[in-house]
């Protein structure tokens, strides 16, 4: 059963002590530290998904290690997790190992660690098509009865300038530019039109929530006459001319503030009714509307 997935950068530099006294990893090391944890919770297994030299699948014991990066044990400032003796997958899924250890002895049921699979998997642009059915029955055989959590290994967005955790690359923007467009099967949108969608619904709901508890209508010319067509052809043309990075960014730390509010707001405040005359039904039933219920109308656009 899928349960989570955490998207970490490719670099050693979440691993301190690799990158030398500079720790220029640091914040990097930390966002992708909570992600881990934050998808292990309730995991009875994970895999690791990560760039090789192939497709191939590593199974357990495995030990982690740096030195296919160029960086020795003996400069790291965590201990290589796994026995000695057991076999060391390729850098990247390394990474992925040294961050899984910091979190398997946080409490976490002490089998989790023998039952954490590696897919090194690099498939050349002219394979993807041959290659994906095996691809997908792979993934679903991966995904058994037990709460499954994946570590992903890839930065496709990791190379942006000198202070970026991989080498500048030139052709970085434009290929996250593409990455960013084409919707299937929404005419005339972009995947950075559907993100900056979604990036307004949550400040709609976190704009409702705050409204709720100040009692000032944030939206008041949602009316009987409201056309959300309309509204949401409106944010398509005002979001057009944004950079991609600028979307990404936008999505996420709205979905953050989101949260953060729905942390902050009382039960009544979320479940009450009749709290404000503008609101028909409790914040949560929009909040609701505007996220967990929506998401699924976009994952096709998302997730091709």
């Amino acid at each position: 059963m899928f349960l989570a997935a955490a998207l970490i950068p490719d670099t050693a530099l979440l691993v301190p002590g690799a990158g030398g006294a500079a720790d220029a990893g640091a914040g990097l090391r930390k966002a992708a530290d909570e992600a881990v944890g934050e998808a292990l919770e309730g995991a009875e297994r994970v895999v690791i998904v990560a760039p090789g030299s192939g497709v191939y699948l590593q199974e357990p014991p495995l030990r982690g290690a740096l030195g296919a990066a160029g960086v020795p044990d003996e400069l790291l400032a965590w201990t290589p997790p796994g026995e000695p003796d057991a076999p060391v997958p390729e850098a990247s899924p390394s990474v992925a190992l040294f961050l899984l250890a910091r979190h398997l002895v946080r409490g976490r049921p002490a089998n989790l660690d023998a039952r954490v699979q590696v897919v090194d998997a690099l498939v050349p642009s002219d394979e993807h098509a041959r290659r994906a059915p095996w691809l997908r029955e792979l993934g679903r055989c991966l995904v058994d009865d037990s709460p499954t959590a994946f570590v992903v290994v890839g930065s496709p967005s990791g190379r942006h300038g000198p202070d970026a955790p991989l080498a500048d690359d030139e052709r970085a923007p434009a290929y996250d530019e593409a990455l960013l467009a084409e919707a299937p099967g929404m005419p005339g949108w972009t995947r950075k039109d559907v993100l900056a969608h979604i990036e307004f619904w949550h400040r709609h709901s976190a704009a409702v929530l705050a409204g709720v508890r100040s009692g000032v209508d944030p939206f008041p010319d949602e009316g009987a006459d409201f056309d959300i067509n309309a509204l949401n052809a409106r944010v398509l043309d005002e979001n057009r001319a944004r950079p991609g990075a600028d979307v990404r960014e936008g999505e996420e730390a709205s979905f953050k503030a989101l949260v953060s509010a729905i942390e902050a707001a009382t039960d009544g405040e979320l479940f009450g009714t009749a709290l404000v005359s503008w609101l028909d039904g409790p914040a949560a039933g929009v909040i609701g509307a505007d996220t967990w219920e929506h998401y699924p109308e976009h994952v096709p656009q998302l997730a091709s």
